[in-house]
């Protein structure tokens, strides 16, 4: 390839460089407001036509708040009213993708005897699941509007007829009441019941894992029912097998979370509980969070009632 960086007259000069696996010249900008990644595809075999894509970009960064709205205008008006109609899929109202839904991506492509599109992708801003987060795009041509929807990363005509042809147990909508007063409703798209409960002196998101009928919770939420009985005592179990788990990865932490100056004591006194995973087969998961500077330490303590907790998941999320 001839070339590893370009730069591009957006925001005064941006420079975009070439990533290998996306195929593209990529940076993040600012876009009406928005921070979101731009990709500008490429083939090493056509360079000719990168100007044209710099070209495109450049012309919508003229008045990116119009584009941003006329994106947002084609999803609710055209794509939200087909996923409305599928039995199979979350409901999005207009004003829930307004208010949870934000711009994320922005894609220069072009598909072999076409024109150039703008692939504009929303994402879910708080995702009910973390790493999970749910998307929107729509296609544009200058030349001739509107051309596609995606949903999820795949072309809207595909995606529906895979949720078409899925075979689902439609569990009813019946939310359970837990013992200590909240609610647990059933969550379509993960298929499993979820409720934000006060626990161990904490607000712990708590996910309830469908029995093996695939229909309700109930072992589940029996396992949950126990644990929150003595949820201090649980707490206290799974930080015992938790903090020597940090202490003998202290330095390994300070690396990747990129704190250098982070001590035990220091992380310690931040960590949370912050969700709780239960099982109908008595494996559960307590989940802590350390929200850094840069990045969040997330440990995953598991382990099943009867056996108590046995192992740590250390990741990092930015």
């Amino acid at each position: 390839m001839a070339m590893n960086e370009i730069t591009v007259n957006i925001l005064g000069r941006t420079i975009f460089y070439y990533d290998d696996d996306y195929e593209a010249f990529r940076a993040t900008v600012d876009f009406a407001g928005e921070m979101v990644d731009v990709n500008l595809s490429f083939d090493p075999d056509e360079e000719e036509l990168l100007p044209q894509e710099v070209a495109l970009l450049e012309k919508i960064y003229q008045n990116p708040e119009k584009w941003l709205e006329t994106w947002k205008a084609s999803i609710k008006k055209d794509l939200l009213p087909k996923l409305e109609e599928n039995p199979n899929m979350r409901r999005i109202k207009p004003v829930l993708f307004e208010q949870e839904y934000a711009l994320d991506n922005i894609s220069i492509i072009k598909y072999e005897g076409e024109e150039f599109q703008i692939v504009a992708t929303f994402e879910e801003i708080e995702p009910e699941f973390e790493n999970d987060a749910f998307s929107l795009g729509v296609s544009w041509s200058l030349k001739n509007g509107c051309l596609s929807f995606y949903v999820d990363g795949s072309l809207l005509d595909a995606f529906l007829q895979e949720k078409a042809l899925l075979i689902l147990v439609q569990p009813k909508k019946k939310a359970f009441r837990l013992r200590c007063g909240e609610k647990a409703e059933y969550s379509f798209a993960h298929d499993m019941y979820y409720a934000v409960v006060d626990m161990a002196d904490q607000e712990v998101s708590c996910y309830f894992a469908l029995d093996e009928d695939g229909m309700f919770p109930k072992k589940s939420i029996a396992l949950f029912e126990k644990v929150y009985e003595k949820a201090d005592l649980f707490d206290q179990m799974a930080l015992k097998v938790l903090i020597p788990k940090i202490e003998n990865e202290m330095r390994e932490i300070r690396k990747t979370i990129e704190e250098p100056d982070l001590t035990v004591g220091d992380l310690l006194d931040e960590v949370c509980l912050d969700a709780a995973f239960f099982r109908p087969d008595g494996r559960m998961e307590f989940l802590y969070v350390y929200v850094g500077d840069r990045y969040d330490a997330r440990f995953t303590v598991q382990g099943s009632y009867t056996m108590g907790f046995t192992k740590v998941l250390f990741e990092v999320t930015e």
